[in-house]
């Protein structure tokens, strides 16, 4: 690959990012009225996973309308709002460019006034995220990033910035440097709509939290988010992430949308994300461990029969 296409694709890559920063932030500041006013229009579905509120309809909304009018960014969408399984699952497994995100990702902590949600979008190419933006409109804090060009944070509380030069080195996220686990802060997700997985979510939360001296981990924490868990990841707030998943048709368990944008921000912060056997399948990855990369293998070891 000549250096002329590398710097090609890094400026398209970070012209992308700038675009979906306002995109993220806009789709964030529409719903965060909703959510202050306690207006939320809750459609409940069998499970907290398929929950839907108002706020996910206007973030769909506004990030469909805005992808359609743009001609050099307009790619495909993939969303959590999308519709269709059998058109989701073809685009989750396209070779070209698609915008993967989640309109609100935390709905039930939405739902609920709880603070901990966002607005996740990501650009994927050959299920590979190549940009990522994760928006938290209650506490104005946006994270971003691009391949190989790092992953930062940038607060908004004093109004709109110019996205264009926030990539600077004193908004770049790095992960944590904790090398043991007694030390580190662990976060988890809790599957609540099939049995099997409960079952070994219960089996992972015995293993993180099993009685020890020292503890096996200094906390163990679930947010109900996991946009925002691969933020603290990202920012070296936590040090380990896991959960489980399915193999299965229905790809809302499956949820490419929780983790494209994240996936990318924590490996361009220096972290690392594969299944509990160590690969890496992209935004097809089920089983999840995220780590600030020192602390992986150990965790591998840990998981290894779940």
């Amino acid at each position: 690959m000549s250096a002329e296409f590398d710097r090609e694709t890094s400026q398209f890559l970070r012209q992308a990012t700038v675009f979906a920063m306002d995109l993220a932030h806009d789709a964030g500041e529409k719903v965060l009225p909703l959510f202050d006013e306690r207006k939320f229009a809750i459609k409940n579905g069998e499970s907290i996973e398929k929950m839907t509120t108002q706020g996910d309809r206007v973030a769909h909304e506004t990030i469909k309308s805005r992808l359609e009018c743009r001609e050099d960014f307009g790619f495909p969408l993939l969303s959590e709002e999308s519709g269709n399984e059998a058109d989701m699952h073809e685009l989750a497994e396209s070779q070209g460019y698609v915008w993967v995100w989640d309109e609100i990702d935390g709905t039930y902590n939405y739902s609920r006034g709880i603070e901990i949600w966002g607005v996740s979008g990501a650009l994927v190419k050959n299920l590979q995220p190549l940009v990522g933006v994760i928006y938290l409109p209650a506490f104005k804090m946006l994270y971003f990033g691009y391949k190989s060009g790092g992953a930062y944070r940038l607060s908004t509380s004093n109004g709109t910035p110019k996205f264009c030069g926030s990539f600077s080195e004193e908004n770049r996220l790095s992960v944590s440097k904790t090398v043991n686990l007694h030390e580190a802060s662990a976060l988890y997700a809790y599957p609540t709509n099939d049995l099997k997985q409960q079952n070994r979510a219960l089996d992972l939360i015995k293993r993180l939290m099993r009685p020890a001296s020292p503890p096996v981990f200094k906390s163990v924490r679930r947010s109900g988010s996991t946009a925002v868990n691969l933020c603290w990841i990202a920012q070296g707030s936590a040090d380990v992430y896991v959960g489980n998943a399915q193999e299965s048709k229905d790809i809302y368990w499956n949820g490419p949308w929780d983790i494209a944008a994240g996936m990318l921000l924590v490996e361009e912060a220096g972290g690392r994300f594969t299944d509990y056997q160590g690969n890496n399948n992209g935004i097809r990855t089920l089983d999840r461990l995220v780590t600030n990369g020192l602390l992986h293998d150990e965790m591998l070891a840990m998981l290894k029969d779940i």
